[in-house]
């Protein structure tokens, strides 16, 4: 079986490449990738019955725009709409992929890799104010408070200051 590339342009950027005969463990990382400098915001969602709830003409019109074998989408086209048996009654599938199949996996990724396109580039940048986050007041006072102590050689006031910088930290 020959395994599919994709090819250099649709790779995404810091994607590994790696040699064949080498496992992807042994990749060597690329520079300055062992440290994480944090995040600007995250995005949490929760989409809830993704297998079964994909719309079927979407996926169809997605699929030929990197894939340009017919017979292939004709293939996936017919699984789609393939139906299924309950109770030996016949029941059409007017959306969602096949339950407990292989490709459903792939299907959604492929759906779903849209929505990622539209986040990074038109939610990312509308609601993206600036490169650092405004600090909080409270932060920056106690920060401040346990700067002096340290100065002045005060450990005790130091050491007893740094849970309320740890916790105003993470409550921002």
């Amino acid at each position: 079986m020959a395994k599919a590339r994709l090819p250099e342009s649709q790779s995404p950027e810091g994607a590994s490449k790696r040699p064949p005969e080498r496992c992807l463990h042994q990749v060597p990382a690329p520079p300055g990738a062992n440290t994480w400098t944090g995040a600007t915001w995250f995005i949490e969602g929760d989409i809830s019955d993704c297998f079964g709830s994909l719309d079927h003409e979407i996926l169809l019109g997605i699929l030929p725009e990197k894939i340009h074998n017919q017979r292939f989408l004709r293939l996936i086209r017919k699984m789609l709409k393939a139906g299924y048996l309950e109770d030996w009654v016949y029941n059409k599938t007017l959306s969602g992929s096949p339950q407990g199949g292989v490709v459903s996996p792939i299907l959604s990724n492929i759906y779903l890799h849209n929505l990622d396109e539209f986040i990074e580039q038109e939610l990312i940048p509308q609601y993206t104010r600036g490169a650092r986050r405004k600090s909080s007041p409270e932060y920056s006072r106690i920060k401040a408070r346990r700067s002096h102590a340290r100065k002045h050689g005060d450990r005790a006031a130091a050491r007893d200051l740094l849970p309320l910088v740890r916790r105003d930290r993470c409550a921002l």
